[in-house]
């Protein structure tokens, strides 16, 4: 009856592209193709070094800085100083290396001293993730040298909050940058498992910021240096070298 009719659609698969034996035959094929890149992954992992490393990092970074809605350009400075946490894998038959970094921590600018003696000191927050391809032209038991290729990015953001009488006054500046490069990346091993890391990396960035004021009216006697105003980065350099202890396996 009707009701056989709706049980069979809702418990039969629907032929795709042809008829039931199709179907079978493609997924048979498939549970074949994942099988065969599982091995293919298995076999390539046999053969290749993966490191985690742990440390720390000191980004030191020129931008060349130009206002929106204006031609006017400049350079804006700053200092980066972060916790870096590191992935790297080596094949150790053709030495291609893979590298992802994520470090977090903090960062200054002299060019915010102006505020900073208005405001106080600013808290502030860096967080950057880089990922790099290349190769190890040095790669044994005990010492691993790579050249790599990098992308990422870079946000840093810098606030700030003082009361002055009846005032609360509160300034942010928010910077994202996207970053290219290169990166020399090397690793001692002191075990088998137990080593130490160090890297120097070199990016171009490009990206956009903002600084943005906020305070009532006659708060300051002269708000002339405390305007909101937007920028974009369009080049200069951001220098970072890194050390710290690796775990490989």
């Amino acid at each position: 009856g009707g009701g056989d009719n709706i049980k069979s659609e809702l418990t039969e698969p629907t032929p795709i592209g042809g008829s039931n034996h199709s179907f079978v035959l493609r997924r048979k094929r498939m549970k074949k193709f994942i099988a065969l890149a599982l091995v293919v992954t298995a076999c390539v992992s046999a053969f290749a070094e993966h490191t985690l490393g742990i440390g720390f990092s000191m980004p030191i970074a020129s931008y060349k800085v130009e206002y929106d809605d204006t031609t006017e350009t400049d350079t804006f400075k700053e200092n980066g100083y972060d916790f870096t946490f590191t992935y790297i894998f080596v094949s150790d038959e053709s030495g291609f290396s893979l590298k992802i970094d994520e470090s977090l921590g903090t960062v200054k600018s002299k060019d915010f001293d102006d505020i900073d003696k208005t405001l106080g000191d600013s808290s502030n927050f860096n967080d950057t993730f880089n990922i790099g391809l290349g190769f190890a032209p040095i790669h044994n038991e005990r010492f691993t040298l790579s050249v790599l290729g990098s992308i990422g990015f870079n946000l840093s953001n810098y606030a700030w909050s003082k009361t002055i009488g009846q005032y609360k006054l509160t300034a942010d500046c928010l910077l994202f940058t996207f970053n290219f490069g290169g990166e020399v990346f090397g690793i001692v091993r002191f075990t088998d498992h137990f080593g130490a890391f160090g890297s120097l990396a070199l990016r171009m960035p490009v990206g956009a910021g903002a600084l943005a004021f906020s305070y009532p009216k006659g708060a300051l006697s002269d708000n002339s240096s405390y305007k909101d105003w937007s920028f974009s980065v369009n080049g200069s350099y951001v220098f970072t070298p890194s050390f710290g202890l690796t775990w490989t396996f």
